[in-house]
């Protein structure tokens, strides 16, 4: 049984301060999956106007805040991305990760792709404090402000 928690986010993408805040966004809903007693995130990555298109994205999860990433992304989108996943680690002070590698389409203006998904053990009870993203295009890696 899976409890979803309203929770929607948006985290914009900022580069260089001539880029609008609005110009790439992703969107997360996070819910409970009650039968394996993990928390799940859905991103929707959308490129509202940023003119180099979307290639790869990373979304950063904190020390000691998240463990057990795994990839539950369904196919599509999966079959035209490369995801991966890494646990935070502590003795490093390495974030964790997720990120996904376009190998067909890029996202282009105007286009977005639901449906990457992780899930994770977590202490926050779902909801993200701080959670960093990147976005790389062809021309640049685009790194934003963390989202609160």
């Amino acid at each position: 049984m899976r409890t979803r928690i309203l929770v929607y986010c948006i985290l914009p993408i900022l580069s260089l301060p001539s880029f609008a805040a609005d110009q790439t966004k992703i969107l997360y809903e996070t819910f409970f999956d009650s039968d394996s007693g993990r928390w799940q995130y859905t991103y929707d990555v959308c490129n509202v106007s940023l003119s180099d298109t979307i290639e790869e994205f990373t979304v950063w999860f904190g020390i000691g805040s998240y463990d057990n990433l795994t990839i539950t992304t369904l196919d599509p989108p999966s079959g035209d991305w490369d995801e991966i996943v890494w646990d935070p680690e502590p003795f490093l002070g390495d974030d964790g990760g997720y990120d996904a590698l376009a190998t067909g389409l890029n996202i282009a203006i105007g286009e977005h792709v639901y449906g990457f998904a992780d899930q994770l053990d977590t202490d926050f009870n779902g909801f993200v404090f701080e959670q960093g993203v990147e976005v790389a295009g062809q021309n640049a890696i685009r790194q934003p402000d963390r989202a609160r």
